[in-house]
């Protein structure tokens, strides 16, 4: 009986199913390397807006502590120059009446912001290099500007506006936060000397 020899059609694939089967892998690969990298871009911008986010809520929280335990809220200058307006990298000069810390600057240029305490009565004589940054690398400035304004009451009210963003030249991977607060600074109550308790260690003040 007459056996026909098995064909050689179903020992391997032909150069063109080859040709096919290696375009499909290329395109999935393709595929997949573009939704990593995708992955990876969004968790890097991610990581890069919650460290913006932080730096610039930590320099608000130091700029409300030095406000409210302030004195006195001297003066807001442009630069390091105490007679110029303040209208983009600002400094913040007030008052502590301690030794240590008076006066105090809370100054801001393009690569942070820094604090200066207890060293010379203006910040432009006050060397660079003794400036304390309360940002790290990591995070640029904008613009930080510092407004005070007089309040009812006899307080005084500093209005707080800045923007921070990821040190980057990627636009992609940039991210960008605005900051706006108003920090109350409340003056210390002040009495007539001649107030003195008398004999009984008591006295009436006000109507009755």
């Amino acid at each position: 009986m007459f056996h026909p020899a098995p064909s050689s059609r179903a020992t391997g694939f032909t150069l063109i199913e080859l040709m096919l089967y290696v375009g499909i892998l290329a395109a999935a690969g393709g595929a997949l390397i573009s939704i990593l990298l995708l992955v990876t871009r969004a968790q890097s911008r991610e990581v890069a807006g919650l460290e913006v986010m932080r730096q610039s809520q930590f320099v608000l929280q130091r700029v409300q502590s030095i406000v409210r335990e302030a004195s006195v809220i001297d003066a807001a200058f442009e630069g390091t120059d105490g007679a110029a307006p303040c209208a983009e990298f600002c400094t913040l000069k007030v008052r502590t009446g301690l030794t240590a810390t008076d006066p105090t600057f809370i100054t801001s240029t393009a690569s942070g912001v820094y604090l200066v305490e207890g060293l010379g009565e203006t910040l432009a004589s006050i060397p660079f290099s003794s400036w304390v940054p309360i940002t790290n690398s990591s995070v640029t400035v904008s613009r930080l500007t510092f407004m005070p304004r007089a309040s009812s009451g006899g307080g005084v009210t500093v209005s707080v506006d800045g923007t921070f963003a990821n040190d980057t030249t990627n636009p992609v991977l940039r991210f960008s936060h605005t900051l706006s607060a108003v920090v109350a600074h409340a003056s210390a109550a002040t009495f007539d000397s001649n107030l003195l308790p008398d004999s009984s260690n008591t006295r009436s003040i006000g109507q009755s």
